[in-house]
């Protein structure tokens, strides 16, 4: 079954412009439709706010471990801000 799927499946640019349709705006906010693969005169409207939004909880958690550290003591966040560079470096490569 999965290889009939995979021999008539759509190509990759018939894929991503089935699926990335929804809330594409150009410039002058009209909406529009996607013509090929690569259109720089477009974007869509609803990664731009989940990149906005999500960038804003990053900002916010960055600050808040900021605003808690101190140089004396450790806190909570420095054994986890460590454990990150060592977790990359031991997992296993594909």
């Amino acid at each position: 079954m999965a290889a009939e799927t995979a021999a008539n499946g759509p190509t990759a640019g018939a894929y991503i412009q089935h699926h990335l349709h929804h809330l594409q705006k150009n410039f002058s906010f009209e909406t529009v439709t996607q013509k090929d693969i690569i259109d720089f005169s477009i974007f869509n409207l609803d990664s731009v706010v989940w990149s906005i939004l999500l960038g804003a909880l990053g900002c916010w958690l960055l600050w808040l471990g900021a605003r808690k550290a101190t140089s004396g003591c450790r806190g909570a966040c420095r054994p986890r801000s460590k454990s990150c560079p060592k977790w990359s470096r031991t997992r296993p490569r594909a």
